[in-house]
């Protein structure tokens, strides 16, 4: 039964990424991945162990690989400002997610 709550959950929020990202190309796979950053580090930060949420519902919505096809689809030195602001701003969001919990 879990295993199909995580796959639910995978698939509605990766439901939810698609269409931030196909409606804001770029801007929202960053929301996407802060917002999920951001949640994951509540929720350990308050001692919720769910692979349900965590690997499930926040998985399925942050991606690593959307950024990186944005990142392949940009010209010039944006790259380099869309790749830090991925990292750096996801690390800030997971650790202020932890400070706020």
């Amino acid at each position: 039964m879990n295993a199909v709550a995580l796959v639910c959950a995978a698939s509605l929020t990766s439901l939810i990424r698609w269409r931030c990202t196909t409606r804001w190309p770029q801007i929202g796979t960053i929301v996407v991945n802060l917002v999920g950053s951001f949640t994951i580090g509540v929720l350990h930060g308050r001692g919720v162990d769910s692979a349900i949420l965590t690997a499930g519902a926040l998985g399925g919505l942050t991606t690593v690989s959307g950024a990186a096809a944005d990142m392949g689809s940009m010209r010039g030195r944006g790259r380099a400002g869309y790749l830090l602001l991925t990292v750096a701003g996801c690390s800030a969001g997971a650790w202020w997610g932890l400070q706020v919990a």
